[in-house]
């Protein structure tokens, strides 16, 4: 059968991978939000507030340019196509949305809501992992 090479879908390690905009709810209480997402709904916004739809189990994120009562920060990361990620654990547990399992989900735009809603009922991948 012979050696076949591998090619990375993004270019550059932690790169765009093509999946589109992603985010991740983790066991840790953290919420990581990839590349894409961090491109297309947070540019020029380092703060984020959330919500919780419990009837639709959906999550909402709104992003902000400054800083609120309520609102969390986006560490961005500093490498080249990376994301960030949010560190929100009184959100996850008080809505008992931490997973067991690091658990990713396709993120879209909410027009009306002005949010990035994630739907917990379709989730787009489980990592093996916490």
């Amino acid at each position: 059968m012979g050696f076949k090479k591998f090619t990375k879908k993004g270019g550059k390690a932690g790169g765009q991978s093509g999946i589109g905009p992603r985010v991740s709810l983790r066991k840790s209480g953290t919420v990581g939000v990839n590349n894409a997402a961090v491109s297309e709904y947070f540019d020029g916004k380092d703060y984020v507030e959330l919500f919780n739809d419990a009837v639709n189990q959906k999550v909402g994120l709104h992003p902000r340019d400054d800083e609120t009562e309520d609102s969390y920060k986006v560490r961005k990361s500093d490498r080249e196509g990376h994301g960030g990620q949010i560190n929100c654990r009184a959100f996850l547990r008080e809505y008992d949305i931490v997973p067991e399992k690091t658990t990713r989900y396709k993120a879209s735009w909410d027009e009306d809501q002005e949010l990035v809603v994630i739907d917990l009922t379709d989730p787009d991948h489980v990592y093996n992992s916490n």
